[in-house]
């Protein structure tokens, strides 16, 4: 079962809700939710409960989205501003490049 699409919804229901909120989980205050309170009550027994074979930590996301958004053509200065980090060498620890990407990129030229 894919539970990205899943994951899509909520987190597009959760932005309509939160139209004018400045983070995407808030109370209705609108302060923000603190981290371990949406990893431990909602996103690691949402894992248990799918059967996924690896718990990840909700951070894990944010690596797994610099590196495809690097993968398919992103530019790592671009990459910087989403993430918002002052440092361009903190955007480059987020990009994981696969081996087959660095393969193929590696095709690009020959002698």
């Amino acid at each position: 079962m894919c539970i990205l699409p899943i994951f899509l919804a909520i987190l597009e229901n959760r932005l309509k809700s939160q139209m004018r909120a400045q983070f995407i989980f808030s109370k209705e205050d609108r302060t923000p939710v603190h981290y371990d309170h949406i990893t431990q009550r909602n996103f690691k027994p949402s894992q248990i409960n799918s059967g996924v074979s690896k718990i990840i930590r909700l951070h894990d996301l944010r690596h797994t989205f610099a590196s495809h958004f690097v993968m398919n053509g992103g530019n790592i200065y671009v990459l910087q501003q989403l993430l918002g980090h002052n440092e361009i060498q903190t955007t480059m620890t987020y990009a994981h490049l696969d081996k087959k990407f660095m393969q193929r990129a590696c095709e690009f030229i020959s002698f």
